[in-house]
């Protein structure tokens, strides 16, 4: 697996979950969250470097799903309840 380090530090900080979801078609049988996990350890492995302090934030401060993924639990209650 070949990662553009620069280009995925211009899209960060982001959330496990949104990391996993842009890997999308690596791994089987493992939720974002966790494909998240892996991928940056396969590239702090590969690198030698540690990426998580730059690339990884909460998931409410994550630039790319602005915290939405945070809140699946209560979209899934809404939906229960309708």
């Amino acid at each position: 697996m070949e990662v553009d380090l620069n280009k995925l530090e211009q899209y960060s900080p982001f959330c496990f979950s949104c990391l996993g979801r842009a890997f999308g078609l690596v791994g089987f049988g493992v939720d974002n969250r966790e494909r998240g996990i892996e991928i940056l350890n396969q590239i702090e492995l590969s690198t030698n470097k540690e990426f998580e302090s730059v690339l990884i934030c909460s998931s409410s401060d994550c630039s790319i799903c602005d915290g939405l993924i945070s809140e699946i639990g209560d979209f899934v209650d809404i939906i229960a309840e309708e």
